[in-house]
């Protein structure tokens, strides 16, 4: 047995080594193949920008509102109030002025209120002229 056993062993080493020859010592040939490969990829940089933030800052918001109302107004109004009274007086003195060196002349009358009604008055003095000419003055 142990002779059988010295030839399966030295086969075995037998084709080891002609399968070693064969791989390591023959040519090789290059054969070109192309080969499509699914990858994903990031790229990571950085830009420098200058910039420049001003802060605190301040900022206005404009808000109207509208809100109905009413509002009442009270005016009062004066009107000349002009009314006439008679009163009671008396004549004071009365004259007239004829002037030498013209055509005209003066006259006046100054009376007194006898009356005890109080106010501002207006005086209307009617002159009646020899010849019929009338003329009215008030004061």
């Amino acid at each position: 047995m142990k002779k059988r056993n010295i030839v399966i062993i030295s086969c075995v080493v037998g084709i080891v080594v002609i399968a070693a020859i064969l791989i390591f010592v023959a040519p090789l040939k290059t054969v070109s193949y192309t080969v499509t490969e699914n990858y994903q990829t990031t790229e990571t940089y950085y830009i420098k920008e200058p910039y420049t933030v001003q802060e605190p800052y301040t900022e206005t918001e404009t808000y109207y509102e509208k809100e109905p109302f009413t509002t009442y107004e009270t005016y009062t109004e004066r009107e000349p109030y002009n009314k006439s009274v008679p009163i009671d007086y008396i004549v004071t003195s009365k004259g007239s002025y004829s002037y030498f060196w013209s055509t005209g002349f003066d006259v006046w009358i100054n009376i007194k209120n006898t009356d005890i009604k109080s106010g501002t008055f207006t005086v209307v003095f009617n002159l009646i002229l020899k010849g019929g000419a009338k003329t009215t003055k008030s004061a």
